[in-house]
C-alpha cells in the first residue's frame, strides 16, 4: 500500500515490479516499508532569487572575527522584530557574543496573547476586513484586552496599537509609542501563540 495516497496493489511471483518507496509491504504475514534515501548535503546561507524574495525573507550578515591570529567566520540572519544571537564563543583567547537584528528590550510588564482574530471580505482569501489581538497584561494588577484599530492599549506609559500580524495568523505585530518607559518610539512587539497556550513575548527595537 503506497503512503501517499493510499493504492493498494499485488505483488506478483516470479516478476519484476519497480519498487515503491515509503509503501507498505506484506508478505508472508510480515509488513515492512523501505524509506526514501537521507539526503546529503550541508547548511549554510545562500542568496534568494529576486523572482523568489518575500517581505518575510531575513537578511545575512557575515563576518570575519580575528583575535591573536585566528579567524572565525560567524553567519546571523536578521530582521526588523527578528534577532539572532551568536551564543558564546572564542576567537583567540577571547570570548565574544554576536547578535544581528532588531535590539530587545524587557518591560515592566509581561503581555500574553490568549487568541488573534482575522476577518476576510466575504469570497476572498487575502483581503482582511479586520484583525484584533485578545492580550491578557500581567502585571500585580492584571486585565485582559482587545487590541485592533482605533482600539488602543495605554499602560504604564505606552501605548500599544494593532499593526500588523504573521501570515500564517498564529502571532501577532504591535506597534508601541513610548516615551516614559525609557525607549524611542516605533517599537515592535511581537507575540506568538499555539493551541496550548503562550509562546513567547518580546519587545523589539528597529535598527537604524
Amino acid at each position: 500500500m503506497r503512503m501517499a495516497d493510499q493504492l493498494q496493489g499485488e505483488l506478483l511471483k516470479d516478476s519484476l515490479q519497480t519498487l515503491q518507496l515509503r509503501s507498505l509491504y506484506t508478505i508472508a504475514g510480515m509488513q515492512f516499508v523501505i524509506p526514501e534515501p537521507i539526503l546529503k548535503g550541508s547548511y549554510g546561507v545562500i542568496s534568494i532569487p529576486e523572482n523568489e524574495k518575500t517581505e518575510n525573507d531575513l537578511d545575512a550578515l557575515i563576518v570575519d572575527i580575528s583575535s591573536n591570529g585566528e579567524t572565525v567566520r560567524k553567519k546571523l540572519l536578521g530582521a526588523k522584530g527578528v534577532a539572532n544571537f551568536s551564543g558564546e564563543f572564542e576567537v583567540g583567547g577571547l570570548d565574544f557574543n554576536l547578535s544581528y537584528g532588531s535590539k530587545v528590550h524587557t518591560l515592566p510588564f509581561g503581555i500574553k496573547l490568549n487568541d488573534f482574530i482575522a476577518e476576510k471580505h466575504p469570497g476572498t482569501e487575502k483581503s482582511y476586513s479586520s484583525f484584533m489581538s485578545k492580550v491578557t497584561i500581567e502585571d500585580d494588577r492584571p486585565f485582559d484586552y482587545d487590541i485592533y484599530m482605533n482600539h488602543i492599549l495605554d499602560h504604564m506609559g505606552g501605548r500599544f496599537f494593532q499593526a500588523s500580524f504573521h501570515p500564517d495568523e498564529k502571532g501577532t505585530v504591535l506597534s508601541v509609542k513610548t516615551t516614559t518607559l525609557g525607549y524611542m518610539d516605533n517599537l515592535y512587539w511581537l507575540l506568538s501563540y499555539c493551541t496550548q497556550g503562550l509562546w513567547d513575548y518580546v519587545l523589539w527595537e528597529d535598527q537604524i
